[in-house]
C-alpha cells in the first residue's frame, strides 16, 4: 500500500468497531439526538409562526367594528397585524366623532410602535384629535413637532396645514396668514395648495387691514382637502 506508513496500517489492523462503539457509541447517539430535537423544534416554530400570522392576517381582513379591532390588538400584541389594527381602530373612532378616544388609540400605536413606517400617521392623528376636541395651542405644538421631526415626510403639509387652522382659531391671523403664504410658496402641486389659498383669501377678507399683497392663486388643479383626518399612505 503506497503512501501509507506502517504505523497507519498498524492502527487501521488494530481497530475494533465493536470496542469503539462501546466507548462512544452512546454520545454518539445523544448528539444525534439532540441535534435532531433542534431540528424538529426549529421546523415546529416556524409552521405554528406561519399558523399564526394567518389567523392573525384573517382576524384583520374580517375586523370592521370596533370590538373586533380591539380583539385583534390583544390577541396578537406587538405584531404588524396588532399595528395595522390599532390605526384602523384610531381612525374609525376618529371618523365617528370620539375624539378622544381616537387620541388614546394614536397615542398607543406612538408608545407601541415609535419605528414604525405609519408613524407620522398616528402623530398626526393624535394632533388631529386635539384639534377637534378644542385644544388648539396642543394641537398646534403636536403639528409643530411633527413638521420639526419629518421636514421631509408624508405627513408634513397636513401638518403645517394644521398648525396654521390653529393659528387662526387662536385668534393669531399675521401668524397664520403667513404659514397659509409660505404653504402657497413652497408646497405648488401639494393637496393643500387650494386650500392654503382659500383660507389666505377668507382671512383677508375678514381683516383686511392686516392682510399682506394677494399671493398668486394656484393654477394648477389640485386634490380637494379631507380636513383634519390624518392620512394614511397606501401600503404596498
Amino acid at each position: 500500500m503506497e503512501g501509507t506508513s506502517r504505523t497507519d496500517i498498524r492502527v487501521v489492523e488494530q481497530f475494533e468497531p465493536e470496542i469503539f462503539w462501546e466507548h462512544h457509541g452512546k454520545k454518539i447517539i445523544t448528539a444525534g439526538v439532540a441535534v435532531l430535537a433542534v431540528g424538529i423544534a426549529v421546523f415546529y416554530w416556524q409552521r405554528q409562526a406561519s399558523e399564526r400570522e394567518q389567523r392573525a392576517a384573517t382576524s384583520l381582513a374580517e375586523a370592521t367594528n370596533v370590538k373586533s379591532l380591539e380583539r385583534v390588538v390583544e390577541d396578537y400584541p406587538k405584531s404588524e397585524v396588532a399595528a395595522q389594527a390599532l390605526l384602523r381602530l384610531a381612525n374609525l373612532h376618529f371618523q365617528a366623532g370620539q375624539y378622544s378616544e381616537a387620541g388614546a388609540a394614536y397615542q398607543r400605536f406612538v408608545n407601541d410602535y415609535s419605528s414604525h413606517p405609519l408613524i407620522q400617521s398616528a402623530l398626526l392623528g393624535m394632533a388631529a384629535a386635539q384639534e377637534a376636541l378644542g385644544n388648539l395651542q396642543e394641537a398646534r405644538d403636536q403639528y409643530t413637532r411633527i413638521v420639526a421631526s419629518y421636514p421631509r415626510g408624508y405627513a408634513v403639509w397636513s401638518a403645517r396645514m394644521g398648525a396654521a387652522r390653529c393659528s387662526e382659531g387662536l385668534g393669531q391671523i399675521k401668524e397664520a396668514q403667513q404659514a397659509y403664504e409660505e404653504i402657497l410658496s413652497a408646497g405648488r402641486g401639494s393637496p393643500w395648495q387650494s386650500e392654503a389659498y382659500l383660507r389666505w383669501v377668507v382671512l383677508g377678507r375678514d381683516h383686511k387691514n392686516d392682510s399682506p399683497a394677494q399671493p398668486q392663486s394656484p393654477q394648477q388643479d389640485t386634490l380637494p382637502s379631507l380636513g383634519a383626518v390624518p392620512l394614511v399612505p397606501a401600503q404596498k
